[in-house]
């Protein structure tokens, strides 16, 4: 990998889009208000992969037909007749880059051709799962692609072919049999699908009047006929091979981030020195085409998204019933792009394309791709100042991740698996990306999945025995959730009842994630993606059969805000200035501050009382309260034990091999209680040398208005409110600026949380010359770092502006046709949905309201 060995003035580049990519944006802009319920593939027009092929008895292997499925749809976009349809066979006037990313996204769904059998399907969908459930939420190892190329994959699958034979000697060669077969299949519709683009600029460049353009679609012909199946030499050609096999993983439903681009890129930016002011004006140019391209499928109007909802059963993970908010997830593509840092050996990796990409990304200015920027101590002045410059010019653009804190915690998981050597562990977490939101990964190398645990749900559980405080008159106590703690008298027993109520939940996301991981190759293997994931080749297994050496599991705590909340609330005025008892105030929780007709006149007296001192008399998390940052500090410390025991009882129960028969038998009897009918991970994979390591995170995606569907109120917000954006305070509840939600965040100590910890800081603007906004952003940049915080997204906000979108937005849902033309002029208001930018006209109306209140006054 390449990084910077010193410290280098920032490049002088253009700072506005080309006249080419300024034409292409427009039209992506166009395309993106119009209804593209056609761009997407037609299923019917897909192969039924669940039968058998014509002239065969029996089905093929699962894997085999996820590989035919990926080839079928790359087939389907280069379709000449179908894709007048779907627009995903063209090269638009002026491109660059060419390919179309099929339609599709985390809200919307994919289309993807049946390849489970009714009796497969039937079983998968016990533990919550389909051929669709696949999210990505990884990165692909680009650079093992724009190095060696798709031939060299091709070559190694064909020698391993050759050393198993004809008829495999053990059932496991059988299987690395049908894993090499599928990565072929998978790797040559990829390449076939470059040809097909290289035949048609071929064929337009014959018909080009203008001899610039001519010139350029030859090149571009050129380029498709060798990436991605050779090496690339050169920048363009490292751009065209990433982009032909994202889309080859799209087509395959794997959602992919691209890991660190800016180290993947530099070596074809210049060659044997500094690049020239032309090279990195042309270098530019090109990522913003690319930044263009794999912003495709954006949507910018929700006029038209029922036409496009592809969301089917089991769309997503597995591991649990997922949260799927479709609004907030309508232009979550999850590719992020990670550039900064530092090296695998622990030095400043910022380099000349670093500074390429940040401006491509500022220059073009959409809610997607989105870009991570890593910063540390070590961090050149520069990098920092364009960052900075950058967030004031954009608004929002890029989100921070910081090195000092997010590489200790990932280390410190990596060698508490006991696998690992510290120095191993050091080098892979310095080499760290995000994957499709912000969760840390290992670039390239992990298999990763998540579980996410509400928090109000939790607490919930742990005030009320067990059981939530919904008002469902069909339970006598609510909705039992967990198992029964006894009835909390003083604090200390609250504090007892969550600590048991977070080991519960914690415990069955654990269980779940193992449930999940040794299931998934019988129903959504990966062939494609496995051929770019750590060491899946050369271990001849998919991703989701052990292929990688690296495992992580997160476990992802939300509403962390509201918890402090209530938590803070319920000690000041049931324990240590004791006005309410601790039944009246989970009364007015359940009720909503609304006093049931049947209850005493005096009750709703008490809930109102109630209502005004935990909203307005009682101290809120995120302005550096010492006795808030107690209850933080107390809650994730509590969160944090609870994941690492429950890694110790998962290890143990599904992962490590044990010579004594009574500990086998009693672990294999605890398998199938949880559904599980199967030996040991190391068993079942044959080997010991994998790495599993469990690790925690606090926030909550796009999904925060989801999660509070169906909750209870608390001190903080009503029944069915949105949770707390990630780990940032409650809308509304902020007084004393931003730098006191940063202090707070900081007595939490977020180096623990491995799997993320993001706070999304909007700042209210008045001052809209540069300069001031650049000041601004500065304060917070620094704020950020100095308080030892894990990840941010700065959005510089307008209330009137939100309210106004908002106002319309209520409008627009009654069918006023003039409002929803209004809202057209709004398309460039980008914001944070708790786990990636996004046009905030396309957002829900509980999400829009949320963010009338939520910008700081600095």
């Amino acid at each position: 990998m390449s990084a910077a060995t010193e410290s280098k003035p920032f490049p002088i580049l253009p700072e506005a889009m080309t006249p080419r990519t300024d034409r292409l944006r427009q039209i992506l802009w166009k395309r993106a208000f119009e209804n593209r319920k056609d761009d997407w593939v037609d299923k019917s027009g897909l192969p039924d992969l669940s039968k058998p092929l014509p002239g065969k008895s029996e089905l093929e292997p699962v894997i085999i037909r996820r590989a035919r499925g990926i080839a079928a749809v790359l087939d389907a976009l280069t379709d000449p007749i179908r894709a007048t349809r779907t627009n995903s066979y063209t090269i638009a006037p002026g491109e660059l880059l060419v390919g179309v990313l099929p339609m599709g996204s985390n809200g919307l769904g994919k289309v993807f051709p049946d390849y489970l059998d009714a009796a497969e399907r039937h079983m998968a969908s016990i533990s919550n799962r389909s051929e669709l459930s696949v999210v990505g939420h990884n990165s692909a190892d680009y650079e093992r692609l724009v190095k060696k190329g798709i031939r060299a994959i091709l070559d190694l699958c064909n020698e391993e072919i050759k050393k198993i034979g004809p008829t495999p000697a053990t059932n496991t060669d059988a299987d690395k049999l049908d894993f090499y077969r599928s990565v072929i299949i998978s790797c040559e519709a990829v390449v076939e699908y470059a040809r097909r683009y290289a035949d048609l600029a071929a064929s337009m460049a014959k018909m080009e009047p203008d001899e610039q353009r001519r010139q350029e679609l030859l090149e571009i012909e050129r380029i498709c006929r060798k990436v991605p199946m050779e090496p690339a030499e050169t920048f363009q050609e490292a751009l065209q091979s990433i982009l032909f096999v994202q889309i080859g993983l799209r087509a395959g439903m794997d959602l992919m981030s691209f890991g660190r681009l800016d180290q993947t890129l530099q070596p074809y930016l210049a060659k044997g020195g500094r690049p020239t002011a032309e090279e990195l004006a042309k270098a530019v140019e090109l990522v913003e085409c690319f930044v263009i391209k794999v912003a495709g499928p954006t949507n910018l109007t929700t006029e038209y998204l029922i036409d496009q909802d592809h969301i089917d059963y089991g769309i997503t993970m597995g591991t649990h019933a997922w949260y799927s908010d479709q609004r907030g997830n309508v232009n979550q593509f999850l590719q992020n792009v990670v550039i900064g840092g530092r090296n695998a050996q622990g030095l400043d990796a910022t380099v000349d394309c670093t500074y390429v990409i940040l401006q491509a990304w500022a220059n073009v200015n959409l809610a997607t791709p989105g870009l991570y920027v890593r910063l540390h101590k070590d961090t050149p002045p520069a990098l920092r100042d364009r960052v900075v410059a950058s967030i004031a010019r954009t608004g929002s653009i890029p989100q921070l991740l910081n090195d000092d804190i997010v590489i200790p915690g990932l280390i410190q998981a990596l060698v508490e698996d006991g696998t690992l050597e510290q120095a191993k562990a050091i080098e892979l977490a310095n080499d760290y990306c995000v994957d499709g939101c912000w969760e840390p990964i290992l670039n390239g190398k992990c298999d990763w999945t998540f579980n996410m645990i509400n928090g109000l749900t939790l607490l919930e559980c742990a005030l009320n025995e067990g059981a939530t405080l919904d008002s469902n008159p069909m339970t006598l106590r609510g909705g039992k959730r967990a198992y029964r703690t006894p009835p909390i008298g003083k604090y200390d027993d609250l504090k007892r009842a969550l600590k048991k109520s977070m080991e519960f939940f914690v415990f069955q996301s654990a269980v779940a994630m193992y449930n999940y991981y040794l299931l998934d190759e019988f129903v959504a293997p990966s062939p494609l993606y496995s051929a770019f994931l750590g060491s899946c080749l050369e271990r001849g297994r998919d991703k989701s059969w052990g292929g990688t050496q690296y495992i992580l599991f997160g476990t992802v705590l939300s509403g962390l805000p509201n918890m402090v909340n209530s938590i803070a609330a319920i000690r000041k005025w049931v324990f240590d200035e004791p006005k309410y008892k601790l039944a009246d105030v989970l009364g007015a929780f359940r009720h909503n501050f609304k006093a049931p007709d049947s209850a005493p006149p005096e009750k709703q007296a008490i809930y109102a009382d109630i209502e005004a001192d935990f909203f307005s008399h009682s101290p809120k998390f995120g302005n550096n309260d010492p006795s808030m940052n107690e209850v933080a500090k107390l809650i994730s410390d509590y969160f944090a034990e609870a994941v690492a025991k429950a890694k110790k009882f998962a290890d143990e129960v599904y992962r490590f091999t044990t010579t004594d028969p009574k500990k086998a038998k009693r672990n294999e009897r605890l398998r199938m209680a949880a559904g599980f009918y199967g030996p040991a991970l190391e068993d079942r994979l044959e080997r010991k040398d994998i790495t599993i390591a469990f690790t925690a995170g606090l926030g909550t995606f796009a999904t925060y208005a989801l999660m509070g569907l169906g909750t209870a109120a608390s001190a903080d917000r009503y029944t069915n409110d949105p949770l707390a954006m990630n780990n940032t305070p409650t809308p509304g509840t902020i007084t004393g600026g931003f730098g006191h939600t940063l202090a707070s965040l900081k007595a939490v100590d977020l180096s623990r949380f491995a799997a993320g910890a993001p706070v999304d800081i909007c700042l209210e603007v008045a001052n809209e010359m540069p300069e001031g906004r650049a000041k601004l952003v500065g304060a917070v940049v620094d704020g950020f770092l100095k308080n030892n915080c894990h990840t941010i997204s700065i959005t510089l906000g307008n209330t009137e502006q939100y309210r106004e979108i908002y106002d319309l937005s209520v409008r627009a849902g009654t069918n006023d046709q003039e409002a929803a033309r209004a809202l057209a002029k709004w398309g460039h208001v980008i914001v944070r949905a708790g786990g990636w930018q996004t046009p905030f006209i396309t957002m829900s109306l509980a999400q829009q309201e949320h963010y009338t209140r939520a910008p700081i006054t600095p």
